[in-house]
Formats: structure tokens, sequence, C-alpha cells
């Protein structure tokens, strides 16, 4: 085969190099799927038992909600882990989405949380519908990122 343009090789070359090194790295980014079944569990009080949950913010005023599977570990960097079920965790959901608190008036979601292939492997609640999910597959480890909306830092 010959090329039309003498550059057009180390061009060809170039732009598969791109596309390989982006798709291994997309490949350890999880992302949530909005899921009102999840919101649902959260407002009344009945998340999964065998997750572990962990909050971001301060213990009883958080910015999101996190219940993950046990087989994997999570990054306790900005999160604390909490007990689901109680009073304590009905507060810290209702705490998600108080008007007179927030200058936002969005209420809270629920969503799943997707590793790169799509599985389910946690839950999450927040007002805030974005967040960076880093997942080691290898190690099953996951870093959750304080939650943020688009064109917002994260805090």
């Amino acid at each position: 085969m010959q090329w039309l343009c003498p550059g057009a090789k180390l061009a060809a070359a170039v732009v598969l190099s791109a596309v390989l090194v982006c798709g291994c790295a997309a490949g350890q980014w999880g992302r949530l799927e909005t899921d009102t079944g999840v919101t649902q569990m959260f407002e009344d009080n009945r998340v999964p038992k065998d997750f572990r949950y962990y909050v971001c913010g301060r213990p009883n005023m958080p910015y999101a909600i996190v219940g993950l599977d046990p087989a994997y570990t999570f990054d306790l960097h900005l999160w604390q882990e909490v007990t689901p079920n109680n009073r304590d965790f009905a507060h810290r959901v209702d705490f998600i989405w108080e008007p007179r608190v927030w200058d936002r008036f969005d209420s809270g979601r629920g969503a799943r949380i997707l590793d790169p292939e799509g599985n389910s492997i946690g839950i999450w609640y927040s007002m805030y519908p974005n967040a960076a999910i880093q997942i080691d597959a290898q190690k099953q480890q996951v870093i959750v990122f304080c939650p943020h909306r688009a064109g917002e830092g994260n805090f």
C-alpha cells in the first residue's frame, strides 16, 4: 500500500497511539447511573445491609453517601465510614437536601456506581450529580472524589 502523503504514516501512528492510551486510561474510571430505586432505598432508610457506607463532608452534614460492595476496598481520604439504616443514617440522608442550608435546590438523588465494564459495585446518594470514580480492578480498590457540579471544582 502506498501512502498519499509522506507524513501520513507518522500521523496515523500518533493517532493510533493516542487512541490506545486514552482507551487504557478510560478503563480505570467508573461512573454514576441515576436510579430512582436507589433514591427510594436511601429515603426509606433501607439500604443494602451487606454494603459498607461512607460519607464525604462533615460526619453529620455530608455532601454525599456511598455504599460499596464489601469485595472492594475504599480509599478513606476525605471519607468516613458510617453505619446504615439507623436514626443517624436517616439524618445524614435528610441533610443531603435542606434548602434552608444549601444554596442549591436540587433534591438528593440515588445512583448505582458502575465499574468500567458497567457492573454495579455500589450505590450513591447526593444532591451533586457528578463525582470522579477511580477503580483499580486488580486491587479491587475504589477512590471516589468528593462530589461536584459540572463546571465547579471539587471540595
